[in-house]
């Protein structure tokens, strides 16, 4: 008993042990996470950060931008006044002193003064006179100085005189001696008429630099920020407070290579050559800044200059808060047993994974038919509008309806198709075999097509030959999306007064047993594709990027669809196509032969089967609030000779038929989304009354809520049928039919 003791006792200390290691590992483990947490958060938070404070930098450069653009337009508006002063004294051959009398008197703003300056000596004549004397000598006086900086003045002087130039300089900055104001200023040339003769001279409106400055408002996110103006040597032209020493070179020396002028030059060789630049330099205060420069244009040689303190941008902070959520919350993970984490994060990932594929489906498949819903509406859109044009020629208005019919019921099969959720949740498409006559689907195709190529004068022939069996079997709308997407992108890419050839033929060699392999080409002489791009072009979303086709619409799926559906009926596609030249599609599938003849692909309105004598007298009650809507299915009863009453909403509806004598109506065509009171309680509440006759009458949904939801609601609500809109006047009779055969047992 002891020995047996200790071995159990031995075998705990060795699973205790066990554990101890295990626990031990476990809390290295949750140390370890935690810490990698930390650091991870430290590092994704300084890159917030960084990403922050460029994002304010490039913000603040566009700031400044625009205010340089402010400053330009102001630039441009004072030039303005001088070109006119200019325009106006020499068309009037006036002299100096009749030019200083004009200007004085047209100078509509006090604070700026206006200069004649003779370029021969430069002395300037002022519009004001300080103790009687009008003259300048400030002009004078910097030729005479002949610093660089004065040489650059003076040039730009010169290029004002210029009388080839007409771009909108700024002269600055500089004293007047005549006002004592520190001004920067806009000229042009202008012809006096002196003693019988012409003289030239530099017309000049002066900005007071004060003036200039308060166009310069900052965003509240840069109030702090100051702007001024330089040359592109660094010379100042408008300074701000920041802007010390002489020059804006001389401050970068300063304050930040007091002991190495080699790095100040390389700055400044790069402010010469650059138009822009945002740089980091610490300001007089020792403050470290972003400075951002821009040049005003190529030959002013003046920049736009601005400052803000680093510290104003750099505002983001590493959020510790979030750092200590994350720890908590892997803490609390570490502490939940692990094993039903896993599992529930494996359900989690089944589930995401499983939504995800749903909403790629769905989103391929809607894509996919609004693609194709363009292109039929387009024919309908054009048809009207052609049959509106030709009213008095009544065949060619019944043609171009029996087009837009063509188009529209191509439209109503696709919709249908977009309504049908479960095809979209399941991610499944399934294939819907029937009979299908070949030259009747192409020849809807192409009269869909045709006025597309019309409109793009392009040739477009259509060959059809060696089709023995007209009749197969196979998914109509699928094979008509096919051949519709490759027509319609080889319409849209080919340009006006080009060429594209259809041809369509049968194959009967090496098919399977009682099979026919249908060959469709589309070969156009259009803009064509590149062979990295046939690399991907049956991706969905994938368009070629050229200047030449960014302004054809498209989703970028019609490839895809074709792809995808010629995979599903097991054929082929081929493509051969040169950038400029053009493209060549030929798609070879295999069908079975059908020996039903019925063409299924030709909707021509009503059936020959339906006749007004079996409807006569019948009287219907249409619950329906649309105007349009009540008048479309009231004309096509009309010719059946159904007698139509209306209800514009359910509650109307439910006291009609209620106070109606018995069997005055046959049935309801009830519509649901009504005003006071929808189809689906107006239903419940007929179903609820005490007489047989209203009790019992038929009610039929006729509605655009077509999803199988909606169905069952209707059914749920008493309804006995359901129609979905827009209306097949068939499915209206057929159901009108049933009920009259019941009238009449």
């Amino acid at each position: 008993m002891i020995k047996h003791f200790k071995v159990l006792n031995g075998e705990a200390t060795d699973k205790s042990r066990l554990s101890h290691i295990q626990k031990i590992s476990l809390i290295i483990l949750n140390v370890l996470l935690i810490i990698a947490a930390i650091i991870a958060s430290c590092l994704y938070t300084h890159f917030i950060n960084i990403k922050q404070r460029n994002m304010n930098a490039n913000s603040f450069a566009s700031t400044v931008e625009t205010m340089k653009q402010i400053t330009a337009n102001y630039i441009d508006t004072e030039k303005g006044y001088v070109d006119n002063w200019a325009h106006y004294i020499e068309f009037h051959n006036m002299d100096l002193s009749q030019a200083l009398e004009y200007v004085r008197d047209t100078n509509t703003n006090q604070d700026r003064y206006v200069h004649f300056v003779d370029m021969q000596t430069y002395t300037a004549y002022s519009v004001y006179s300080n103790s009687g004397d009008n003259i300048a000598h400030c002009y004078a006086e910097i030729k005479e100085r002949d610093s660089e900086t004065d040489r650059i003045f003076i040039k730009n002087m010169e290029m004002m005189f210029d009388d080839g130039n007409d771009e909108s300089l700024l002269l600055g900055k500089y004293r007047d001696d005549v006002t004592q104001l520190t001004v920067v200023s806009v000229g042009t040339r202008v012809t006096l008429r002196e003693n019988g003769r012409d003289i030239d001279y530099l017309l000049l409106r002066l900005i007071p630099v004060d003036s200039l400055k308060k166009a310069w408002v900052f965003p509240v996110a840069f109030q702090s920020a100051e702007i001024g103006m330089i040359t592109n040597t660094g010379v100042y032209v408008v300074h701000s407070n920041s802007m010390k020493d002489d020059t804006f070179i001389d401050l970068i020396r300063s304050y930040n290579y007091p002991d190495d002028y080699n790095k100040a030059d390389e700055f400044a060789a790069e402010l010469a050559q650059n138009e822009n630049g945002l740089v980091k330099y610490k300001n007089s205060k020792g403050e470290m800044c972003y400075w951002y420069y821009s040049a005003f244009d190529n030959s002013s040689g003046i920049d736009i200059l601005g400052t803000i303190k680093c510290d104003v941008l750099d505002t983001t902070e590493n959020n510790w808060i979030v750092v200590l959520i994350i720890c908590g919350v892997l803490i609390l993970l570490i502490i939940i047993d692990g094993t039903h984490i896993l599992m529930i994060n494996r359900q989690l990932r089944e589930t995401a994974i499983y939504a995800e594929q749903a909403s790629k489906a769905k989103t391929q498949f809607l894509s996919s038919m609004s693609h194709d819903i363009r292109t039929p509406m387009n024919a309908v859109v054009g048809m009207t509008q052609i049959a509106k044009k030709n009213i008095n020629d009544p065949q060619y208005v019944s043609a171009c309806l029996d087009k837009v019919m063509l188009a529209g019921n191509h439209l109503i099969t696709l919709i249908n198709d977009i309504l049908d959720i479960s095809k979209v949740e399941s991610g499944k498409m399934a294939l819907s075999p029937e009979s299908v006559q070949i030259n009747s689907l192409l020849e809807n195709i192409v009269n869909i097509m045709r006025q597309q190529m019309n409109d793009k004068n392009i040739k477009f022939d259509y060959y059809a030959h060696d089709i023995p069996f007209d009749c197969i079997t196979a998914d109509g709308l699928r094979l008509s999306q096919i051949y519709m997407n490759l027509l319609s992108n080889a319409c849209k890419y080919t340009d006006k007064g080009g060429h594209i050839e259809l041809e369509i033929y049968e194959e009967l060699n090496d098919c399977r047993g009682d099979n026919v392999r249908l060959v469709y080409r589309v070969k156009d002489n259009g803009i064509g594709m590149s062979e990295e791009y046939m690399k991907t072009m049956y991706d969905s979303f994938t368009r070629a990027e050229r200047s030449s086709i960014s302004k054809i619409q498209g989703s970028g799926l019609g490839l895809a669809i074709v792809k995808q559906f010629t995979d599903m009926m097991h054929g082929t596609i081929e493509c051969q196509s040169t950038e400029g030249v053009g493209t060549e599609f030929i798609v070879r599938i295999e069908f079975p032969i059908s020996r039903d003849m019925t063409n299924k692909n030709d909707i021509s309105g009503i059936q020959a089967e339906y006749t007004k004598s079996e409807f006569e007298g019948m009287r219907v009650l249409i619950a329906e609030d649309n105007d349009l809507n009540y008048e479309i299915v009231e004309t096509m009863l009309d010719e059946y000779g159904i007698i139509c009453d209306r209800a514009e909403n359910g509650s109307e509806c439910v006291k009609i038929i209620t106070s109606s004598d018995d069997n005055y109506y046959s049935a309801i065509l009830m519509d649901i989304q009504m005003p006071i009171m929808n189809g689906r309680e107006a239903a419940k509440l007929i179903r609820q009354s005490a007489v047989p006759y209203v009790r019992d009458i038929p009610i039929v949904a006729v509605t655009a809520d077509a999803f199988a939801e909606d169905i069952q609601a209707c059914k749920d609500a008493g309804m006995n049928a359901h129609i979905s809109k827009p209306i097949n006047i068939n499915n209206v009779l057929k159901i009108l039919r049933q009920i009259r055969s019941k009238e009449q047992k």
